[in-house]
């Protein structure tokens, strides 16, 4: 471009210069003469925006974005295969939920020593035993009221280096050694009064007698090691038998749960506990029975999410999403798929009385059964999302590297699973409006050819 110097403008010019100036000429008419040839200078060598540097890039190279609203569809599926074992938080209790329907959760779990090589003295005598479960601030779920709790032993023993899942039952040898009267307070803001002590928030459940008197009359070879004492007692599994009352987290790794049996012997009174720790094989477990809407899913079978889905925590149900308007995609050569944003409206007319989740995580199910992240939770997963956009009404995941690797073969699947990462140890609840509500549920693909 041109460059011009606006100085001449402002000064006499030869053939005015020395002389005086007319009335009839005024001195700036000279400068709006030169303004006004300097903007149409100006202006016949400004390009347009839109076309700046097409001259330099051939076309075949010019870098051409797009973008879709694809076909998916979506349907609600009972969750399988979802882990459990180690957990911070053992759940423990029955609730009722008037969308979901009725849910029951217990827990398995191992005791440990204390103190190795212990031994409970002369002419040991069981006083009283109790199962003490402390309570996690903050973790209840449902109208809490006292329950019927059960305490049974298993028959064989759990291993911490195992894999166990939702779905696993346990063989107990059916003896309930709960010595309590018919319900057992579960509140988790609700102080525990023991005689004169005032004790924190905590499940108390008192142990028979002469269960806790076999643990004190056994050979002091069982207390010469966990492994040892694990073969005397492999573990328990504690449950509730009724048929409400709020499902409560408890605490499962600090060892401040476990079983404390107090006596006495010839010289002393004391007590002595088995906690519940990290070193402990633990594992959660469930049980659903679906209501109303969702009663199908009690047979396993699939729901369609044309008009609603519900996403429901305590492995309750996935949301799987399909993709069939991605066929044909992998012929066009060079196709590179920039975001994949799926978007799922909440249906603000179902209010649940149970928390939505944080995040929803993407999985990928394998010929096998078996699960596997979703490839966009890896490398830049900040751009994944997963969480809920309070301004657009619903969650939002992208999902470019699923889509890009489905096109080039890498990835097989064509089923995504959108569950929460807490399903095990949490109950929460979302539903979502289908594909085809009234602000449908939508998979737009950005993509450069």
């Amino acid at each position: 471009m041109a460059h011009f110097d606006f100085s001449h403008a402002l000064r006499e010019t030869p053939s005015t210069a020395g002389r005086s100036t007319p009335k009839s000429a005024p001195v700036f008419a000279p400068i709006i003469i030169a303004f006004i040839v300097f903007s149409a200078l100006l202006s016949s060598c400004t390009r347009p925006e839109h076309n700046l540097g097409l001259g330099l890039q051939p076309q075949s190279e010019l870098l051409s974005i797009s973008q879709d609203t694809i076909l998916i569809t979506l349907k609600t599926v009972v969750a399988d295969s979802i882990r459990s074992d180690e957990r911070g938080l053992s759940l423990l209790g029955s609730n009722f939920d008037p969308i979901s329907g009725f849910t029951s959760a217990w827990f398995s779990t191992e005791l440990r020593l204390s103190e190795t090589g212990f031994s409970f003295g002369e002419n040991a005598v069981a006083d009283s035993a109790a199962l003490i479960l402390r309570h996690v601030t903050n973790s209840a779920y449902g109208i809490n009221y006292p329950q019927q709790l059960t305490v049974e032993v298993l028959v064989d023993s759990l291993a911490i280096d195992s894999s166990y899942y939702t779905t696993n039952r346990f063989t107990t040898d059916q003896i309930d050694i709960a010595a309590a009267g018919p319900y057992i307070i579960m509140h988790p803001s609700e102080d525990i009064y023991l005689g004169d002590d005032t004790l924190s928030p905590q499940i108390r459940i008192p142990i028979n007698l002469d269960f806790a008197q076999g643990i004190v009359d056994a050979d002091t070879a069982v207390f010469a090691s966990n492994d040892a004492w694990l073969e005397h007692l492999p573990g328990l599994t504690v449950r509730s038998i009724s048929g409400g009352g709020g499902i409560v987290g408890l605490d499962g790794i600090s060892g401040a749960s476990g079983l404390r049996i107090f006596y006495h012997n010839d010289a002393d009174t004391s007590s002595y506990d088995f906690p519940i720790n990290a070193n402990c094989a633990r594992v959660n477990q469930f049980r659903h029975q679906w209501s109303g809407d969702y009663a199908a899913l009690n047979d396993s079978l699939e729901i369609p999410g044309d008009q609603q889905l519900c996403l429901y925590g305590a492995a309750g149900s996935f949301i799987a999403m399909t993709i069939p308007g991605i066929d044909g995609w992998d012929s066009i050569p060079g196709r590179v798929i920039n975001r994949a944003e799926l978007f799922l409206p909440v249906d603000e007319s179902v209010q649940s009385k149970l928390p939505r989740p944080a995040k929803l995580t993407a999985i990928l199910k394998d010929p096998e059964g078996g699960f596997s992240l979703a490839p966009d939770l890896f490398g830049l997963a900040s751009n994944y999302g997963g969480i809920y956009d309070s301004e657009r009404g619903g969650y939002v995941v992208n999902l470019p590297r699923t889509v890009q690797q489905r096109l080039t073969g890498v990835v097989e699947q064509n089923e995504i699973l959108l569950y929460s990462e807490l399903s095990s140890v949490a109950l929460e609840q979302v539903v979502f409006g289908g594909t085809n509500a009234g602000i449908p549920a939508v998979l737009t693909i950005t993509y450069s050819d």
